[in-house]
């Protein structure tokens, strides 16, 4: 890489080993803020596990942050080594089916530890949902399949 800074884009929608558009105005948006007008980035767009709908981007982002975070080191030296990095396998698709239970999981155990440490929720009732992710989730993709059905 040299003295050329590295940008990587983790893409749950599609991936490619060529910098994406979002990557380039990104870059653009960083050489006008830093008054870099020649600057020339390192772009690396691995092939990384993707989404099966147009839901889950969010969940994947905060998968990824994850994973990198977990080994930043590891992470940086798969990403300077010459090529494409293969990460389709970077972690198991089974661990995204239960993300959103266990993001709700974690937000209903704060808002009950702050209610105990006497924060606003103090002499409130506590009324979160109970929401069956994996329902939800399938009703989603029914409602899609039939529009397919429907557009078809």
């Amino acid at each position: 890489l040299g003295d050329r800074p590295l940008m990587v884009t983790l893409n749950s929608i599609r991936s490619g080993p060529s910098a994406p558009p979002e990557a380039l105005v990104f870059a653009n948006f960083l050489r006008s803020l830093r008054g870099w007008p020649g600057l020339d980035f390192t772009y690396k767009s691995p092939a990384v596990p993707e989404q099966p709908n147009w839901t889950d981007c969010g969940l994947f982002t905060v998968k990824y942050v994850e994973k990198v975070l977990e080994n930043p080191d590891s992470f940086l030296q798969m990403m300077v080594k010459p090529g494409s990095p293969e990460m389709l396998h970077w972690f198991p698709y089974s661990e995204m089916s239960t993300k959103r239970s266990k993001i709700a999981e974690l937000i209903r155990r704060l808002a009950v530890e702050q209610r105990r440490k006497g924060e606003p929720l103090q002499g409130r009732p506590l009324n979160i949902p109970d929401i069956d992710f994996e329902q939800v989730t399938s009703a989603f993709f029914d409602t899609v399949e039939m529009c397919v059905d429907v557009a078809i």
